[in-house]
């Protein structure tokens, strides 16, 4: 059973070997304040055991595990976590994602995703959503300051042919002695 946002305990890590991305990793609560973490690697079992908040640094990698309610002294229990990489991040939401123009002259978009949590695919499609109006923005901004930017050189061009002009109805006026 995943425990989307209800984890009784938060994972900080560092990866050092690539390789133990997408592995699962057991966790094996002892009591209140220790718990055994273990994993396979290439054939070989490890076990560590290590207290809550306690750093645990190997060859593999750094982790810090710590209880989400410090108060709670009721974990005991086996848990498991994945890290997963990038590529297994996108392929997850690649093969979940659907998105669908509704109506293309409004600019209407259907965007859902099928996960078995509920609240975890609305998370996502919310900052899928979020994304999607930041990039919109900036596009709008960019095509904004491109305008702008396109505005400026044409008045400079027409300040320099107006200077130009100055210029020359001076030269003609003093040439010929006249402002007729």
């Amino acid at each position: 059973e995943e425990l989307y946002k209800s984890s009784p305990f938060n994972v900080t890590y560092l990866i050092k070997n690539a390789e133990l991305y997408n592995q699962n990793f057991d966790l094996k609560v002892k009591n209140a304040k220790e718990y055994i973490l273990s994993y396979s690697f290439e054939g070989q079992e490890y076990e560590i055991p290590a207290f809550f908040g306690q750093k645990i640094e190997n060859n593999h990698f750094v982790f810090l595990i710590q209880k989400v309610n410090l108060l709670s002294d009721n974990l005991e229990g086996n848990y498991s976590f994945v890290i997963n990489n990038q590529d297994a991040l996108l392929n997850y939401i690649s093969q979940n994602l659907l998105v669908t123009v509704i109506n293309p002259s409004a600019n209407t978009l259907q965007i859902s995703f099928k996960d078995h949590c509920p609240e975890k695919a609305r998370d996502i499609i919310l900052a899928i959503d979020s994304v999607y109006k930041v990039e919109s923005l900036k596009k709008k901004y960019q095509a904004q300051e491109q305008t702008i930017d396109f505005l400026n050189d044409q008045l400079r061009l027409t300040e320099k042919n107006l200077e130009e002009y100055e210029h020359k109805l001076e030269n003609f006026t003093i040439k010929n002695k006249t402002t007729d």
